[in-house]
């Protein structure tokens, strides 16, 4: 995943002026929402290591219900680096759609579908020369003695300009991943643990790595429109036999992990 840069101030005032208190005259709920969220990360070297990484990062969404089945959705950010190249920077905006259950099966299981596309409006997208990039994923949710439950696949190609960037390097066309995740609330706290996956092509047709990322975090609802949340991942290489890999999995590393304290605006 690649940040994008700044930007994430329009989408605020674009949702924010359409918020549900524009039609609080009307009977029917506003099909207007969205959230804002700021959130600093960090990992547990020390800010004076080299290897030390800290940022301080914004990101802002709006959602449209177009129909009962159907919603639309738009999302940006932005961050603040505060190692090596220091300064603000806009993260990719993603325009979608996504449809809330193509079908339903057993007591409380879903299956729902999504298909974004990606506004290159990161420094690193630019560079590369990035057009678009098309994804389109599905998710299974369900419920299991209280515990929130869900898979979802996802198939992204990449369109570039060209298949390399200036200094040569191939660049990627196809990723495929599988994000699944296990959940539980207590009144108002939520505790919940996700696993990324996958492995990506190069216009070359080379296959890297198997990678992932996991990632355990405790939110709570302040309000109805306040929530903040604390969170710890851990990222690293598949043993892959096909390539020769042996990877370095770890569940858990309190150096390289990445320590995360986010605050959250929903309306």
């Amino acid at each position: 995943m690649q940040k994008t840069q700044l930007g994430c101030g329009g989408i605020v005032l674009l949702a924010a002026s359409m918020s549900p208190a524009v039609y609080a005259d009307t009977e029917e709920s506003s099909p207007w929402g969205g959230s804002a969220c700021v959130y600093y990360s960090q990992n547990g070297h020390d800010k004076d290591d080299y290897r030390s990484v800290r940022s301080l990062n914004w990101c802002a969404s709006a959602t449209y219900q177009i129909s009962e089945d159907y919603s639309g959705y738009l999302s940006g950010g932005g961050y603040r680096a505060y190692e090596d190249r220091t300064g603000d920077f806009f993260t990719n905006t993603v325009l979608g759609v996504s449809r809330s259950a193509l079908f339903d099966f057993g007591e409380t299981g879903k299956v729902k579908a999504s298909l974004q596309f990606t506004l290159p409006t990161s420094e690193t997208s630019r560079k590369e020369d990035l057009i678009t990039a098309s994804r389109i994923g599905l998710s299974i949710t369900g419920k299991a003695a209280g515990f929130d439950l869900s898979i979802a696949p996802r198939y992204s190609k990449n369109f570039h300009q060209y298949k390399t960037t200036v200094n040569g390097k191939v660049l990627t066309e196809h990723v495929v991943s599988v994000v699944s995740s296990v959940g539980y609330g207590v009144g108002d706290a939520y505790l919940s643990g996700s696993f990324i996956g996958g492995t990506s092509w190069t216009y070359a047709g080379f296959r890297r790595d198997w990678t992932y990322v996991g990632k355990l975090s405790a939110s709570y609802q302040f309000t109805d429109s306040f929530s903040g949340a604390l969170s710890a991942s851990n990222s690293g290489v598949y043993f892959d036999a096909e390539r020769g890999t042996l990877g370095n999995i770890e569940l858990f590393n309190e150096r390289s992990a990445t320590y995360t304290a986010t605050l959250t605006y929903s309306f």
